[in-house]
């Protein structure tokens, strides 16, 4: 009950402060103007998280399941609504060419203080977007390096053939020529070599 009265007469009196226009605007205000219309926003978001508080505080003693050992939980909670008031008001830009323009600095603090849950579901969304799409390069990554290795191994195996195929050649015209039989088998020896050598650089698949 205190806190939500401290946070309406804080907004209040900021409010009253002729630095303060509800444009938190970083890039363009400094010093105790900035400071001024922080205090503004972190007021608006105080009172949503007050009042979403209060609201849950009041069906709990109606219903008379109030316990006070939930006290510290409430307290909690006033310290995030603050902060996604803050990075509501932050990270929502408003403009004329933008469908939020009814909307002000303060009303998305505040809304951000009411409802905790919406700020952190939005923020965790767009952590997992971002991550997606790392992930979704490093896959690219990955399948462009196989890809490489394939091209690499096929065309190595191109060549092994036509190597394989000159030995052949070579091969039936000793046997033609009748040679010695020990020229023969160390021009076999080397044609099993090469076939050995093109079996041991194929390529394995890369584990996922």
């Amino acid at each position: 009950m205190c806190v939500a009265i401290v946070s309406a007469t804080a907004l209040i009196g900021t409010s009253m402060s002729p630095y303060v226009d509800g444009n938190l605007d970083w890039a363009n205000e400094h010093g105790f103007q900035l400071l001024m219309e922080e205090l503004f926003i972190l007021s608006a978001a105080a009172i949503g998280v007050s009042f979403y508080s209060l609201f849950q505080v009041n069906h709990y003693i109606a219903a008379g399941t109030y316990d006070p050992k939930y006290n510290a939980s409430y307290s909690i909670r006033f310290v995030l609504g603050m902060i996604a008031g803050m990075i509501l008001a932050i990270l929502i830009p408003i403009d004329n060419q933008s469908a939020l323009q009814e909307f002000s600095k303060p009303t998305l603090s505040m809304l951000g203080g009411f409802s905790v849950v919406v700020v952190y579901r939005l923020l965790k969304r767009l952590v997992d977007t971002v991550e997606s799409l790392v992930r979704g390069e490093t896959q690219d990554i990955v399948a462009t390096q196989e890809q490489n290795l394939k091209a690499r191994y096929t065309e190595q195996e191109a060549q092994n053939r036509i190597k394989i195929a000159a030995s052949l050649t070579k091969l039936q015209q000793q046997f033609s020529a009748g040679n010695n039989p020990e020229e023969v088998k160390k021009e076999v020896d080397h044609l099993l070599g090469t076939l050995m050598a093109s079996e041991e650089g194929e390529p394995r698949p890369s584990p996922r």
